[in-house]
């Protein structure tokens, strides 16, 4: 029986991410901006941008805890189950397919895209994945047809049932 931990980090830094220079420009109420509907934008000769700019803003974190058994039975059956439980953190997911990924398109505010600091949207906090196998007892040397050579132990011998379960926990709703 083996048994594992391990810590994995990682920080990135000038990710590039999409900025709609021309949002509307905030009020500011109770000390935090605040975008009424119909606010006027920065700039109102300028059309909204279907893909706005790209800047090199965006920073993130992961931080994880991986746990892991395995066991090799006797008559050929062996277990491993894995386990982690992670953080992913940045402050704008993806450049591709944002919507799809369940994540604004562009940053909040662009004087300070870190206010979007928060789960990233592939986050996935519990993951754990189970599998095994097992060597079926067939085919030469075996318990069953042990004294079986040539094409029918090609045929019947050395066969393997295996499952693989995984479960995780949904992604964030932003």
């Amino acid at each position: 029986t083996a048994v594992s931990a391990a810590y994995i980090g990682s920080r990135g830094y000038n990710g590039t991410g999409s900025i709609n220079p021309n949002t509307a420009i905030p009020q500011t109420v109770n000390g935090a901006p605040f975008y009424p509907a119909g606010s006027p934008v920065r700039n109102p000769s300028i059309g909204a941008p279907s893909a706005g700019s790209w800047s090199d803003f965006v920073d993130s974190y992961y931080n994880a805890l991986e746990l892991e058994i395995h066991h090799q039975f006797s008559a050929g059956l062996q277990f491993r189950a894995n386990y982690t439980f992670a953080k992913s953190m940045d402050d704008s997911s993806s450049m591709l397919s944002n919507q799809a990924l369940n994540t604004p398109t562009f940053v909040l505010d662009p004087q300070d895209p870190r206010m979007d600091m928060s789960l990233s949207a592939y986050n996935i906090k519990n993951r754990l994945s189970i599998n095994g196998s097992y060597e079926l007892p067939v085919g030469q040397g075996k318990k069953f047809l042990g004294q079986t050579s040539g094409a029918i132990n090609k045929l019947v011998g050395n066969w393997q049932l295996n499952g693989i379960l995984t479960a995780q926990s949904g992604l964030p709703f932003t």
